[in-house]
């Protein structure tokens, strides 16, 4: 159980990460109103973004100044030249009524993480994404792997376990994406393509994030990312051992084929963020038909991290951390299994036994 006082405190990490990470440095109250009204209610149009702002109480916002944060004019930036937001085609036009409709990307979400009142599980996009992952655990999602010939259904316990381990993996590879870059003084507000930048940080930063405690520029922030990769560390150790531990009973099967089902969406979650919504009508569940259902992406392997020593010695993992990730498996899989052999072990495919995975 998570402590009140710890979710407070990464709340307040991750709102100033962001701030200072995607935000301009003189406050810009029309801008905060987008984000945060389109984080709340999800796709809107114009008509609808500033009926909802003016009603919503705490932002001084008129139509003329939201349209040109959204379009970019004189001195303002373009939310849509700089992806913080996409246009929509509406489901169906009503001329002369609402138009172009507007949702959040992914660059968008993180943004919005800054301001008022809004924490990932009271934003549209986050939740609507945690519940497509819950539908597809729960097979009310069409898939390749539905012809596999074995039945994999989770019983409700399980699957709300993993539900859990997955959500919380990724808020903790989102919090240490933010604060690393607040850590260092990376502003990523003008950058494009903030999906491929992602892929790119996440594999090419791999000696940072896993291996090497960063330089921080900022010492007073130093304890606040070694828990932030603390507890980044233990999910993703979590789902390695689960993806990769041995499927010599019916249960442990199930979980080892929903992973490998699910794992794109899971270690892959900026590829489809945004794109699932794009795709589908708003209060809609998300509804994907032929799914790769192959690995792209393996959780973490090897992590060493310890927090003592100076920067570039070699880490090594906290034995209390092992113990507890242990802990956390063994209640998964509903026994008691050593994780020692394969907390380093990269699993190749051919060794995964589920040919059917790479159809």
């Amino acid at each position: 159980m998570i402590s009140t006082d710890n979710l407070i405190s990464e709340l307040n990490i991750v709102k100033r990460s962001s701030r200072k990470t995607l935000l301009p440095k003189e406050e810009d109250i029309v801008e905060e109103a987008i984000l945060n009204t389109l984080s709340r209610e999800g796709t809107l149009s114009l008509t609808k973004l500033v009926k909802t702002i003016e009603n919503y109480g705490d932002w001084e916002a008129k139509r003329n100044s939201i349209k040109r944060r959204i379009d970019g004019q004189e001195k303002y930036l373009s939310l849509l030249d700089y992806e913080f937001i996409k246009e929509r085609k509406p489901e169906k036009r009503r001329p002369g009524k609402y138009g172009k409709e507007y949702c959040l990307t992914t660059k968008g979400f993180l943004a919005s993480l800054a301001t008022k009142h809004i924490s990932f599980d009271r934003t549209y996009l986050f939740k609507k994404y945690i519940t497509f992952l819950d539908n597809y655990l729960d097979d009310k999602i069409k898939n390749v792997g539905e012809e596999a010939g074995f039945d994999s259904t989770l019983d409700i316990e399980t699957k709300n376990m993993l539900l859990d381990v997955i959500t919380n993996y990724i808020k903790s590879q989102i919090t240490v994406f933010l604060i690393w870059h607040e850590a260092n003084e990376t502003s990523i507000r003008m950058r494009k393509s903030m999906k491929e930048y992602i892929e790119d940080f996440i594999l090419t930063h791999s000696e940072y994030i896993h291996q090497e405690f960063p330089m921080m520029l900022d010492k007073k922030r130093e304890e606040e990312y070694r828990q932030a990769l603390r507890k980044y560390f233990e999910y993703s150790k979590i789902l390695h051992s689960l993806m990769e531990s041995p499927v010599e009973d019916i249960h442990s099967k199930k979980i080892n084929i929903k992973l490998n089902m699910i794992s794109s969406f899971v270690f892959k979650w900026h590829l489809y963020f945004d794109e699932l919504q794009m795709k589908n009508p708003i209060g809609n569940d998300y509804d994907i038909w032929n799914t790769h259902a192959g690995v792209l992406s393996r959780p973490e392997y090897g992590i060493d991290i310890e927090y003592e020593g100076t920067f570039g010695h070699k880490r090594k993992i906290q034995p209390d951390l092992k113990s507890e990730t242990e802990k956390k498996i063994q209640q998964i899989l509903k026994k008691k299994i050593p994780i020692t052999d394969i907390w380093r072990k990269r699993m190749r495919r051919e060794e995964i036994g589920n040919d059917w995975l790479y159809a």
